[in-house]
């Protein structure tokens, strides 16, 4: 039932199901083998739909599938910097999001490999920007004396900060090294591999050059 489940609503969203998955290993980490398991059908599903849409209906003009992947596919990895192809040699990623982007990775290189169909893939680092707000289903949780429901640490500190908290309130010892990158920034980059023509069949990390930790931001 819940793999028939995973392959329904993999049709529609997969992030939905991924993060309906999430919330089942985390209730009970016994249900982990098969939360990853229904969100691999999950986004096997989708990306079977799409390119039997694409059969069935014809696309003349599809040039390429462009793949918004995560940093999250190098959670597990071992080498830093971490440079593009890590993820082939690196031990996969814990988290159902991290092992759901790089599945979806393997599935457009699949696309290619059996439909010679093009592909690119970026993987932005850590989004930064105006105009954040709550997260649709996040709940709240308390941080010191501030109730939050953001998933980003800048978003959490300003609110923190705007709520007068002090001292601030950090998630462990602030030793976190993120490459905090602006959103437009972002955006342009996966503009330009998505026209660029050198881009084709290849992956690309998009993020800022420079290290953070929680303690310098």
């Amino acid at each position: 039932g819940l793999y028939l489940a995973g392959a329904i609503a993999g049709l529609t969203d997969v992030d939905a199901i991924a993060l309906s998955m999430a919330q089942l290993a985390r209730g009970d980490p016994a249900n982990g083998d098969a939360a990853s398991r229904t969100i691999v059908i999950a986004v096997a599903s989708n990306t079977l739909f799409k390119a039997g849409m694409v059969a069935f209906l014809g696309a003349p003009g599809l040039r390429r599938i462009i793949v918004v992947s995560s940093s999250m596919v190098y959670e597990s990895a071992t080498v830093f910097p971490t440079p593009e192809g890590a993820q082939l040699s690196s031990p996969p990623p814990v988290s159902t999001y991290g092992f759901q982007k790089l599945a979806s990775e393997y599935f457009a290189k699949g696309a290619w490999e059996q439909y010679q169909l093009p592909y690119t893939i970026v993987r932005p680092f850590n989004c930064v920007g105006i105009g954040e707000r709550r997260a649709v289903r996040d709940t709240d949780v308390m941080s010191g004396n501030v109730k939050l429901a953001l998933s980003h640490v800048v978003p959490d500190l300003v609110l923190k900060i705007l709520k007068g908290q002090d001292p601030l309130h950090i998630l462990g010892e602030g030793n976190q090294v993120r490459h905090y990158t602006y959103g437009g920034d972002l955006a342009h980059g996966i503009r330009l591999a998505m026209e660029s023509p050198a881009a084709v069949n290849d992956d690309f990390n998009l993020s800022t050059a420079a290290s953070t930790t929680v303690l310098e931001l």
